[in-house]
């Protein structure tokens, strides 16, 4: 019967009392040889438990929190004046621009909302003709965003009448957002800033300014 060296797993004779290969004693450990496997994806993943555990529990922490400042962002109410105000405008649509405005914005600006809204979105758009040329497209992304109460919002304007008037809305929102045109392989981008009040429990477009 062949002698399988416990150690190095060397055969020796039958008679052999040291291992050929690596001079062992082949009295303590004899046997048949089983090579040592390598560990499988489960067994590394057990093996390494104590240190996946922590992180994917930092990284499930991280997604939460991620998710939950997005839903607080988007469940604000005002989100669906903000798409709809960046749609408008990249597509020169005055008419759905007027009917989300404020009853207060014609006040403030002193113009017919229509004719408001046809100069603003003109020269918006225009400012991307001269930058990137005809044919372009347009997306937005989301940069920032805050809220303001009435009394912050009234304190703008310097005339009392005005103040007075804006004392009874109930808040208003600022959204930051980027609007990049891309015409192959210009590109231009313009900073719009979204204002919104909340009358009557009803988030509508208060202001629009771009730079």
């Amino acid at each position: 019967m062949t002698k399988y060296c416990g150690y190095c797993g060397a055969p020796n004779e039958d008679d052999a009392r040291f291992c050929g290969n690596c001079s062992k004693p082949l009295e303590s450990r004899v046997g048949e040889y089983t090579p040592d496997k390598k560990d499988s994806i489960f067994d590394t993943i057990k093996n390494n438990l104590h240190v996946i555990i922590p992180v994917g529990a930092v990284v499930a922490v991280v997604l939460v929190v991620v998710l939950v400042v997005r839903a607080l962002f988007f469940s604000c109410g005002y989100d669906s004046i903000i798409k709809k105000t960046m749609k408008s405008m990249n597509n020169y649509d005055v008419s759905t621009l007027v009917s989300i405005s404020s009853s207060y914005t014609s006040i403030l600006t002193s113009y017919d909302l229509q004719e408001y809204y046809d100069d603003l979105i003109v020269d918006y758009l225009e400012n991307f003709d001269d930058s990137v040329g005809y044919g372009y497209t347009i997306k937005y992304e989301f940069v920032s965003e805050y809220t303001m109460s009435s009394s912050q919002l009234a304190a703008m304007y310097d005339s009392e009448y005005y103040s007075a008037i804006l004392s009874s809305i109930d808040s208003m929102a600022v959204a930051t957002v980027r609007a990049t045109a891309t015409n192959g392989g210009i590109s231009d981008y313009q900073t719009v800033q979204i204002y919104m009040t909340k009358e009557s429990g009803k988030w509508k477009l208060f202001m629009l300014y771009y730079s």
